[in-house]
């Protein structure tokens, strides 16, 4: 995506991102390196150089860092504290270990979405940025930031099925997610099969009310009440019972065709 290499070439002159860059590169005596200088010559021969302690250091200032603002980081840290939260509190005490366990399992559940939602922004934002601001240091080149900072697909487990979630923000190509929606549907829950057609959308409330117990009888008496045109007008008549036996039989074959749809999907 031309979007994500334009942000990556833009990242190291940030006013969020060049001090932790700054603040590195004095701290260790890190020389400015151009992608076209000859690395070997210019780094590799420093042995004074800790890049293990450059890692570690480049990952605790970026953690650290307010990259958010106040509302961003105090929703973030409302997630921390509900993905943490305890079930040590006195008012827990009386209950039976059973319930408290049961209790737990159903929290557990029901935090799942911001579980989900932590690890997406954790992951797709602390560790690419300190792994970019690495890789600029000691190479003087840009990576492109990743895709997921313009918006994230993927498939999560709420009360025990699966689901496809998609994040997306201002800067999302909507073109680009709705691609990334499709295919990760498709991956997760195969060819989409419900092809819902009106002869299904008219069977549905027959096969319900045949669930509920209605008769075919009562069924075709039903249809003949919605669609009187197709019956003879008069109900003595030997046509008139012709027809009505004719569709019972097709209304049971409708409803043996409806089941086999339900089925398939």
């Amino acid at each position: 995506m031309k979007e994500t290499e334009f942000l990556g070439k833009l990242m190291p002159g940030h006013p969020d991102v060049f001090p932790i860059i700054e603040n590195i590169r004095e701290k260790y005596q890190i020389p400015p390196v151009d992608p076209e200088d000859d690395i070997d010559e210019i780094l590799l021969t420093r042995d004074d150089i800790d890049w293990d302690a450059v890692k570690q250091d480049i990952d605790a200032q970026v953690k650290d860092f307010p990259f958010f603002d106040e509302k961003e980081t105090a929703f973030l840290q409302g997630l921390r504290t509900i993905t943490n939260l305890p079930f040590d509190a006195p008012e827990f005490a009386t209950l039976s270990d059973e319930t408290r366990d049961g209790l737990k399992k159903v929290f557990s559940i029901l935090i799942q979405p911001y579980t989900l939602a932590l690890a997406v922004i954790e992951d797709k934002t602390y560790r690419p940025l300190a792994d970019m601001i690495y890789e600029y240091l000691l190479t003087g080149n840009t990576r492109d930031v990743p895709e997921e900072w313009f918006g994230k697909v993927f498939t999560g487990n709420i009360l025990g099925d699966k689901i496809v979630i998609a994040m997306a923000g201002e800067g999302t190509n909507p073109k680009v997610i709705a691609e990334q929606l499709k295919r990760e549907i498709t991956n997760t829950f195969g060819k989409y099969k419900l092809a819902v057609t009106d002869t299904h959308l008219e069977t549905a409330e027959f096969y319900s009310r045949r669930l509920q117990g209605d008769s075919l009888r009562r069924l075709v008496e039903r249809y003949e009440e919605k669609f009187p045109d197709q019956f003879p007008k008069n109900k003595d008549s030997k046509s008139y019972r012709e027809t009505k036996k004719r569709h019972r039989e097709m209304m049971k074959k409708r409803l043996q065709r409806f089941k086999s749809f339900l089925k398939s999907i």
